[in-house]
């Protein structure tokens, strides 16, 4: 992961590892992923390119005749850039009610608080869909979510060298590298969901028993 100072905030080449655990060939792979985030290659195995489509909020990867059999496991690498698009934040329903969650409904009317990119800070929570999960994110009514996919991840992220990075795992390093700094981060315990989040920050840590205890702040807060 790439977090840059310029026109395309976020840069990303992802390893996914993908399964079939249904009892039917996948011909077809579905992913969601915000849509202001554009797709420039999908390789198979790091290798063989692959035919893909990005519609809205989906990415449509066609595996054709190399269907994923039943119970099989493959590894696809998806590199993509940009931006995050506001309104493809959150793409749940309120109950009783029809139309999509956006970003102004609820107790938030607060603008555009639905994920943040720019040179000092980088706020991705999982619900803006900065990262593809397999399925659709919209059309789930409020009763029966959307089904939560738990994952492991290991993470590492170049920023410019006075940002701090917060995300979920154990941070394993954090190098100091030409064009700015490397952390990485692993997550070693299926989480249903991954946030990230880059600042100007100050941090206090203590250790009780087995468990770091993190405080991040800023100096004007």
């Amino acid at each position: 992961v790439w977090l840059q100072d310029n026109a395309t905030p976020l840069r990303v080449n992802a390893r996914l590892a993908v399964a079939n655990p249904h009892n039917v060939p996948l011909s077809r792979l579905v992913f969601a992923l915000n849509g202001r985030l554009r797709v420039s290659e999908v390789s198979r195995h790091g290798q063989a390119a692959v035919p893909f489509q990005q519609a809205s909020q989906l990415l449509v990867v066609d595996l054709g005749m190399a269907a994923l059999p039943p119970g099989a496991s493959d590894t696809l690498f998806v590199a993509y850039a940009g931006s995050i698009e506001a309104d493809g934040f959150m793409l749940d329903r309120m109950p009783e009610a029809t139309k999509l969650i956006l970003r102004d409904d609820g107790p938030w009317v607060k603008g555009n608080i639905s994920a943040w990119l720019s040179g000092e800070f980088a706020v991705l929570p999982a619900q803006c869909g900065w990262y593809p999960v397999p399925g659709a994110a919209a059309g789930y009514a409020y009763e029966t979510p959307r089904p939560q996919n738990f994952a492991t991840a290991r993470l590492r992220v170049h920023t410019p060298a006075r940002l701090s990075v917060i995300s979920q795992g154990r941070r394993l390093s954090e190098t100091r590298t030409a064009s700015g700094k490397e952390t990485v981060f692993a997550v070693v315990t299926p989480v249903p969901a991954l946030s990230l989040n880059a600042g100007e920050y100050h941090r206090l840590a203590r250790d009780f028993k087995d468990i770091v205890i993190e405080l991040y702040f800023r100096d004007k807060h």
